[in-house]
């Protein structure tokens, strides 16, 4: 049995026999222009720029979010208190309707 053997349209066999045709596929050489090295590197550093600045928002969200916690703890309190008043004054409304 003759081993596997891919078999190739002739245009690309005559193509892969000639070491001086271009190879096919990705290419990376030195024709690359500065303008589109110099977009890129702009666009990094913007890019760069926008997540340290989302960062920043970041933090500063988290740190009210922080002083807006303590405040509804805070804000809690005050209500059971004030909770706990109007029953007061309820059982003060109660006794003094009931006593006259």
């Amino acid at each position: 049995m003759p081993p596997y053997e891919p078999s190739l349209p002739e245009a690309e066999l005559g193509a892969a026999s000639d070491p001086t045709s271009a190879p096919r596929g990705w290419l990376l050489d030195k024709r690359i222009p500065v303008a589109m090295i110099a977009s890129l590197a702009l666009q990094v550093l913007v890019a760069g720029l926008w997540f340290g600045r989302t960062e920043a928002r970041l933090d500063m969200l988290d740190g009210w979010v922080r002083q807006n916690q303590a405040t509804d703890r805070r804000l809690a309190v005050i209500e059971n208190r004030l909770d706990a008043v109007h029953e007061t004054l309820d059982k003060i409304e109660r006794h003094l309707a009931g006593g006259e």
